[in-house]
């Protein structure tokens, strides 16, 4: 599925033209080079090197067709370039190299058992470069109405509809709660104009025939009404004519650091190349142990009657086709909550829009907000909590939000990113290796999770395919003797435009599993 060779055929050719791409050595030989690279006949392992000397950071990728289903694993080198991927089954791979500075080196074919070397590619210029970048670095490019335009003077003002109130407001609709809520923005395949979208006058007028396309148009189309559709549109415009300008992404990503270095990938593919995947399941998360090396099952959202099965032991994807509900299926309309008792709690600004939430062992609300930040709430600290002094916005208190990673857009000045999260989940009973009460947070515009320890982010980045958009996550352990191959964080790809994906229209649905490992030597 290296269809981003495809896209940027003449870069990579550059760097193939000039460079050796790399040196794959049989069985046993060669280990004594380095001891600390353990080979078993399950693994394969050396060093990456680049026109510099040893490359730290960047990603081995291997890949395989020859099982049941695509299959993928991907592992980060160490500071001195080393690497080991680990539990391998016997196939057949093709294993490249990629990282931020870099484009993608040319394949190697080889299996487990072996010593493979390998030549990193340094990107020939800095548009090169850009292409394997997160959307966020693209989408954070787009121009925002200053604060000072708010609220909206209407059609014959601004163009921005009086009921936008604020900046922020404006914000959570082109983020979380609006735009963002099925699929990144800022993937290759948003930020240009495909000509297969029709000739117009104008890239507003693009714009305004892309967002009447597919199964969410309804929606897509609501979204850029609150922002004013005209000037909401020029906007879009005028960021996919800067890119298709030749614009470039203010800021960058940084190479995995530290501990994310140790972090071990393995990609099935399931589904079709149109059945979207909301989220899956495989255990029970209040006992993790539940279905142990069993198979998941995926939640399709109004996109197929097909629900997919993946079996991770055999590489096996299946799929169980969903019967019709039963039409005296009970609403949940019969269960009306007027004897309810709901509290409502605001977070402080900076923070605004929450979207999905999760809550810990020791009761407190973790939440993805649409500005940038993940919220803790921790009802215990409140001074008030019911009665009429409850507004909503009565404890401030309770609140804590931390910024997470990535460029905020140059025209906002407040604090958070252009992240825009669609949900939190908790790791309760540390199936990830994080520790217990870990939340982890979907980092739609970033291909990855962002797990908060000890205050700081760590970030789980999917380096491929480019648009890793998770909607759930879901933690089990299949071993607790096993050390940190028995347990895992397991997620599905779950963007609504698969084909956004890299890998284009013949892309399918990941299943994904994270594991971390003590080092990135481990095996």
């Amino acid at each position: 599925m290296r269809t981003s060779r495809a896209l940027y055929a003449s870069v990579a050719a550059i760097g193939i033209a000039v460079l050796v791409a790399a040196c794959a050595v049989g069985p046993g030989a060669g280990q004594g080079a380095d001891p600390a690279i353990r080979i078993g006949n399950r693994d394969f392992g050396g060093v990456v090197a680049g026109a510099s000397g040893p490359e730290p950071g960047v990603w081995v990728i291997a890949e395989t067709t020859d099982l049941p289903t695509r299959f993928t694993k991907i592992v980060v080198t160490d500071e001195r370039g080393r690497y080991v991927m680990p539990e391998l089954p016997k196939a057949n791979y093709s294993v490249w190299v990629r990282g931020y500075g870099l484009i993608d080196s040319p394949t190697v074919r080889t299996g487990p058992g072996r010593i493979v070397n390998l030549q990193a590619v340094p990107a020939p210029n800095a548009t090169a470069a850009a292409q394997y970048y997160p959307p966020i670095y693209w989408y954070s490019m787009l121009k925002i109405p200053a604060a000072s335009e708010f609220p909206g003077t209407g059609p014959k003002g601004n163009g921005i509809p009086p009921a936008q109130k604020s900046q922020g407001m404006w914000l959570n609709t082109v983020k979380t709660n609006g735009c963002m809520s099925c699929h990144a923005l800022g993937t290759l395949g948003t930020r240009i104009i495909p000509k297969e979208l029709g000739q117009f006058k104008s890239s507003a007028d693009a714009w305004s025939r892309r967002i009447a396309s597919g199964q969410a148009m309804t929606q897509m189309i609501n979204a850029t009404n609150r922002l004013g559709p005209q000037s909401g549109l020029d906007l879009f415009a005028d960021w996919t004519d800067r890119i298709a300008a030749g614009e470039l992404p203010f800021d960058r990503p940084s190479r995995p650091q530290g501990i994310e270095r140790n972090v071990v990938l393995t990609l099935w593919d399931w589904s079709t190349p149109t059945g979207y995947m909301h989220d899956l399941i495989s255990t029970d998360r209040r006992k993790p142990t539940v279905n142990a090396n069993g198979k998941l099952y995926g939640a399709p959202e109004e996109s197929t009657d097909f629900f997919p099965v993946l079996d991770p032991v055999t590489h096996t994807a299946t799929r169980i086709r969903h019967p019709v509900r039963d039409p005296k299926t009970p609403s949940s309309k019969a269960n009306p909550t007027q004897t309810a008792i709901t509290e409502i709690y605001e977070p402080p600004f900076p923070g605004y829009g929450p979207r999905g939430g999760d809550i810990d062992r020791d009761g407190v609300f973790w939440a993805s907000l649409s500005s940038g930040h993940l919220g803790k709430f921790d009802r215990k600290k409140c001074k008030i909590l019911n009665g009429p002094a409850a507004t909503g916005k009565h404890c401030p208190e309770g609140w804590t939000l931390y910024p997470l990673p990535g460029p905020q857009f140059r025209d906002v000045k407040d604090s958070g990113s252009a992240e825009a999260s669609y949900y939190t989940w908790v790791d309760q009973y540390n199936t990830f290796g994080l520790g217990e009460n870990v939340p982890i947070v979907t980092g739609n515009m970033s291909d990855s999770y962002f797990a908060l320890v000890n205050g700081k982010f760590v970030t789980l980045r999917v380096p491929y395919p480019m648009g890793f958009f998770a909607k759930w996550s879901e933690g089990r352990i299949d071993n607790p003797a096993a050390g940190w191959k028995g347990k895992g964080l397991w997620a599905t790809s779950a963007s609504r435009t698969v084909y956004h994906v890299e890998g284009g229209k013949e892309n399918r649905q990941k299943v994904i599993r994270f594991q971390l490992r003590p080092d990135p030597l481990a095996r």
